[in-house]
């Protein structure tokens, strides 16, 4: 597992501009729209947390700030606490709800800071359900948000793009990371 501690670790948003920690946990939204929003959900990508490594396990998490907001409550966290992997099955499972209106979509997470869980009711309704937390130890929050299928086309796109923007490095079963040390 990837280092946990990045609060002196300086990040590049995609435009080039240099942003800090303290930045993205104070004025996210002065900094970029995020690339993802699906209904209370709002979700911004600022770079891999090793930009220089190309193995697949720790070349792969994304440097985060994941917001929920619904009805006057709001929790946020950030960190490296999303793999390239996680997005891309949710990608599959994303785009195969677009396309049928049926079942799930899961961005299950490793790290235990996020999860969302998209489902499809018969009528076209969707239901999302979010635990998110900052502190995994001491608080947990659910959301349950109720979208409807107009959602899913942008978000899968949104994901498409981060795919595209920061697509996965080597492969799972890589064991070759000598190239990787610094």
């Amino acid at each position: 597992m990837p280092g946990r501690d990045w609060i002196s670790a300086r990040i590049r948003y995609k435009m080039g501009n240099t942003v800090t920690n303290s930045m993205i946990e104070s004025s996210t939204d002065e900094i970029a729209p995020p690339q993802i929003k699906l209904g209370g959900l709002s979700l911004w990508v600022f770079g891999r947390q090793f930009p220089h490594l190309s193995d697949y396990w720790d070349g792969n998490w994304l440097m985060v700030k994941v917001r929920v907001t619904d009805f006057g409550a709001m929790v946020e966290t950030s960190g490296p606490i999303i793999h390239g992997s996680e997005l891309a099955s949710f990608e599959r499972e994303l785009a195969e709800i677009e396309r049928t209106l049926v079942g799930k979509a899961h961005l299950y997470c490793m790290e235990p800071e996020l999860d969302v869980v998209l489902a499809c009711g018969s009528l076209g309704q969707v239901e999302m359900v979010i635990s998110i937390t900052p502190n995994h130890i001491r608080q947990s929050h659910t959301f349950t948000i109720a979208l409807d299928q107009t959602y899913l086309k942008p978000a899968l796109n949104a994901v498409r793009q981060i795919l595209l923007d920061y697509p996965l490095k080597g492969a799972p079963d890589d064991t070759d990371t000598e190239s990787d040390i610094v």
